[in-house]
Formats: structure tokens, sequence, C-alpha cells
């Protein structure tokens, strides 16, 4: 708001009391526009607080209101082949190593990993998220073990690729783990590590889910 604004309309002078932006979107949500509004003396001060303080929650309902932008929405569910629930095999082999059940949570844009080992107590879970501000998917991992992981990263080659080169520890070496979509009843995941900063891989772990 702005108190004493004075402008000029077709070359003619005009002063007014008050004047307000207000955000206004269109029907999309992806193209916010500004109206300025402009109030004449002749109004009272305690009117114009009612009808600034209207106009302000109006645009704040708005703001908070606006969807996700299709292309992000369509992000969101990259991830999704994942969803169901899972009986986890050694890759090409009948030897069942755990079981998986993976959810969508929170209106869809969240993916919660609940995994358990079937010939050990070894227990993890994992939040996996798209992230629009950094164009990427997250994953935030822990287990029983202690083991604690921050992966990121995207769609490579038709495979949901995450890796902690950002953030992991050198010393420790760096992680790296690929889901590939076999089928509608089939996934693939393949855990690699990295001792020389990601120049080469190797597997230690090939999982195939298939689902239950």
């Amino acid at each position: 708001m702005v108190d004493g604004c004075y402008i000029k309309y077709k070359h003619i002078p005009v002063f007014f009391r008050y004047s307000v932006i207000v955000p206004i979107f269109d029907e999309s949500g992806q193209k916010p526009q500004t109206i300025l509004l402009k109030f004449n003396t002749k109004w009272n001060n305690r009117t114009m607080k009612k009808l600034i303080f209207f106009l302000f929650l109006l645009a704040a309902r708005q703001i908070v209101a606006q969807p996700p932008q299709e292309n992000s929405s369509q992000m969101y569910h990259q991830f999704d082949f994942w969803l169901g629930h899972w009986d986890v095999y050694t890759f090409s082999t009948d030897t069942l190593v755990g079981e998986s059940r993976i959810e969508s949570i929170i209106d869809s844009v969240g993916i919660l990993e609940n995994y358990q080992s079937t010939t050990s107590g070894f227990v993890g879970k994992s939040l996996n998220k798209y992230n629009p501000a950094q164009d990427r998917w997250e994953q935030y991992w822990i287990d029983n073990s202690g083991l604690t992981l921050y992966l990121s990263g995207g769609i490579v080659d038709g495979k949901m690729v995450l890796d902690d080169l950002e953030r992991g520890d050198a010393e420790g070496g760096f992680n790296k783990i690929a889901w590939e979509k076999i089928d509608e009843n089939t996934v693939r995941q393949t855990w690699s590590v990295s001792e020389d900063n990601g120049q080469t891989w190797s597997v230690i772990f090939d999982g195939e889910y298939k689902r239950k």
C-alpha cells in the first residue's frame, strides 16, 4: 500500500490517497499478473482498511490454492512404477532375500519405502520425492545398521538413477542405485559403489522385485 500516490491519467494529474497492488493468477496458475487498485480520499480509513485486508486475503488464497504446474505434476509420478508390495530376489534367481512395501504418501507427492530382509533382522526405510526447485528426485534412506544415505538424480535411459556424488563421503565410497521397470510386475534394482569419485562402479546388490 502506498499513501499519497500521485499519477497521471491522459495527461491529467490525479491524486489518490491509497493504491494497492494485488497479484492475480490466470486459470493455469502459471502466469501471475498484478492489478493496481486506487482509492480516492472520500473513503474513510476504517472502510479502506477493511477493503485492503479483504483483497490481500483473496490474493493469499489464490496463491495457496494454485495446483502444481502440469509438468511438475507429471514429474511427481515418474517413480510410480516402483509402487506396490514386492518380494525381493537376487536377480535372475529364486533366492528370496527380502520383502518391500512401496507406498504413495502425502497426496501422491512422496513415496515411502519399507524394506525388511527375510534372511536377517535388517530393516530400512526411505523417503522419496521429486524436488521441483532442484528439478531432481531425492531419496533419504535410513536402516537399523546405522547407515544413512541421501541420494539425488532422475530418469536416465528409462531408469531411475540416484547417487550421492554431491553429498557422499569420498573416503567411505560413493553410492548409486538404479531402478528399472522390466514389466508391470517386475522391477530390477542395482546398487553400486565407487571408490574413485564415480569413475568406476562395482555392483554390491542386484535385486529383482516381483509383485506379490
